[in-house]
């Protein structure tokens, strides 16, 4: 029987990944035009939770993590926590700042995003890039930390430590070609697996007690 902290954790990654791994298949076009359909806010904004709700779930496991041997499950954990939280602005501004633009002054999107070389801009890629490696490798060692010191099994191990990087992947350098949305689409599905298969593990765990110092130790 799981404890109390693990269950709510579980059952946070568990709605994370039906959130993270729906809203990619009502992504309309990654162009300003697209950005002025209706759906386009729900779709972002689904997005947006669903950071928060992987953010919240990581609170509770804080302490298995950070007390497990070995650097891998601390790295791990600090970097996918780091990169879900700088993740939120991102989200932020996918979700109302895009759209906006998109009315207003929709070639100022690209400026922003690929074309401009002014210092606050520059700043503003360089924080997105360090969030995307951050996220990327922080949930590759996250997933396999997991596996290590969760038991959980090794299919959803994977499928975060795929799904993160190749969600990234697609959203950066395919969603404008002829491709479109399809890489990032598996992407999202890959980690939305992998985050409702940590979830389901952490419901039937207890590390609580003396338990605590077994799983810390399997780290």
């Amino acid at each position: 029987m799981a404890s109390p902290n693990l269950r709510s954790s579980g059952i946070l990654s568990i709605a994370a990944g039906l959130l993270f791994g729906g809203f990619m298949f009502f992504h309309p076009a990654n162009t300003p035009q697209g950005a002025l359909e209706d759906i386009w806010v729900p779709v972002h904004a689904t997005w947006l939770i669903s950071y928060l709700l992987i953010i919240c779930s990581f609170l509770p496991l804080y302490q298995a993590f950070i007390a497990a041997r070995g650097l891998l499950p601390k790295v791990g954990y600090y970097l996918a926590f780091l990169g879900t939280v700088l993740s939120l602005p991102i989200a932020v501004w996918d979700s109302f700042v895009v759209p906006y633009l998109a009315k207003h002054a929709p070639d100022f999107i690209a400026q922003i995003e690929e074309i401009s070389m002014e210092t606050p801009v520059l700043v503003f890629r360089i924080v997105f890039f360090l969030t995307v490696l951050a996220f990327s490798l922080g949930f590759v060692l996250y997933g396999i930390a997991a596996v290590r010191l969760l038991s959980m099994p090794m299919l959803g191990g994977i499928c975060l430590a795929v799904g993160a990087p190749t969600f990234w992947a697609g959203a950066l350098f395919f969603s404008q070609g002829a491709l479109g949305n399809l890489v990032t689409e598996m992407g999202a599905v890959l980690f939305a697996i992998g985050l409702v298969s940590l979830g389901a593990t952490l419901l039937t765990k207890s590390i609580d007690g003396e338990k605590d110092s077994l799983v810390a130790s399997r780290g």
